[in-house]
């Protein structure tokens, strides 16, 4: 392999087709091994949803690679049971046991498969995952929190009735028996002048 001269590894029955690399000097025999792996026990798992783990060895090229895109497949059925859109996978590469997102490109993709494209510095495990852009994420929290305020706004307040001050029933009966005093009070006195006038 030439210095400064691109070179490209094809394989099959994997998720990643294709390693287009170029390196800073001239090398040769270089092999480069790809295989499905899992999570180290040791190691936290990246942030979003992983669609599957790959593992990439080349030790003749490690410290002499200039730059790699590795092109690699997801399928659709994956993303749809998920949740996500063909434009949300990332390819993340774990690098001093810190996961580092790679640029990734959506090549294209037809009904069954998105192929995609990923630039890395190096080979090591790296994890093919889903994840929201920033922005949808926000807006999508926002829309869940619209909805919610939405279902619990409190009703306005209604008016205070103000009721009707009701009075005790002893009262009435008190004021029904003045007036029935006053009245007698009344008829009596009325009486009284009417036989002295009478006696005259």
């Amino acid at each position: 392999i030439a210095a400064d001269t691109s070179e490209t590894a094809v394989f099959t029955g994997i998720s990643v087709n294709e390693i287009e690399f170029t390196t800073f000097e001239e090398i040769s025999n270089a092999k480069i091994s790809i295989k499905e792996a899992e999570l180290p026990s040791s190691t936290t798992a990246p942030l979003g949803e992983v669609n599957r783990y790959i593992e990439i060895d080349a030790p003749k090229l490690e410290g002499k690679l200039k730059e790699a895109r590795i092109k690699f497949i997801v399928e659709k059925k994956w993303l749809d049971e998920k949740g996500f859109a063909a434009s949300d996978i990332v390819l993340q590469r774990l690098a001093n046991n810190v996961w580092r997102e790679l640029t990734t490109t959506k090549l294209r993709e037809d009904a069954s498969k998105g192929y995609y494209e990923a630039v890395t510095p190096g080979f090591s495990l790296f994890a093919i995952t889903a994840k929201k852009a920033v922005k949808e994420a926000v807006e999508e929290v926002k829309e869940e929190e619209a909805e919610e305020k939405a279902v619990e706004e409190p009703k306005a307040p209604e008016s205070p009735v103000i009721a009707e001050k009701q009075w005790p029933a002893w009262i009435y009966l008190f004021l029904i028996a003045v007036i029935a005093v006053i009245a007698a009070a009344f008829l009596f006195s009325a009486k009284r002048r009417k036989h002295r006038s009478y006696r005259r």
